[in-house]
């Protein structure tokens, strides 16, 4: 592997190549963070998939035994830990959807235009699709936090909705 050459200041790229090489850096982007967006949705499709597979397994295993038939309530467990993978990778994708939220600031209210004047991107970190760049700030924290999201209507409506069933069961089997 051959190790890049140093560039003096004198071989510096023109502004017009710059800002070129920059577009198409955020262009591809763009893409990028429309590909990880979709990966994530796919990726916590899957973990709710499961997670309801799971539990309906856990109560058919549950009703089956006439001594367990009282527990059903522990068919609630791996609803948790689900419940929290989820939660965690919602985690990525709200990161980077403020990434995309950014870019569409950047792009639409001006900051595009003034770079283009400019001849450069300035003040604009580029090739960042999980929005790392953001991580710290009020914005990302309120957006990312996995306290929040496991509130977050769709999730607590799905798991806490098994859990729900879950002691609603149990109490049915006379179990409480």
């Amino acid at each position: 592997m051959q190790n890049s050459p140093q560039l003096s200041p004198n071989d510096r790229l023109p502004d017009v190549a710059l800002l070129d090489f920059q577009l198409e850096c955020l262009k591809i982007e763009m893409d990028l963070t429309d590909r990880v967006l979709t990966r994530m949705e796919t990726i916590t499709q899957s973990t709710k998939h499961w997670g309801v597979l799971v539990w309906l397994g856990s109560v058919a295993a549950l009703l089956a035994q006439d001594s367990l038939r009282t527990k059903v309530y522990l068919a609630a467990l791996p609803v948790l830990l689900f419940w929290f993978i989820d939660a965690w990778w919602l985690h990525f994708h709200r990161g980077a959807f403020v990434r995309q939220e950014k870019m569409a600031e950047f792009i639409n209210n001006g900051g595009l235009e003034t770079a283009l004047r400019r001849g450069r991107l300035d003040n604009f970190t580029l090739l960042d699709p999980y929005g790392t760049s953001y991580h710290g700030t009020p914005e990302h924290k309120a957006a990312t936090g996995v306290l929040r999201i496991l509130v977050y209507g769709e999730l607590i409506w799905l798991y806490g909705g098994l859990i729900v069933i879950s002691l609603v069961l149990t109490a049915i089997m006379g179990g409480f």
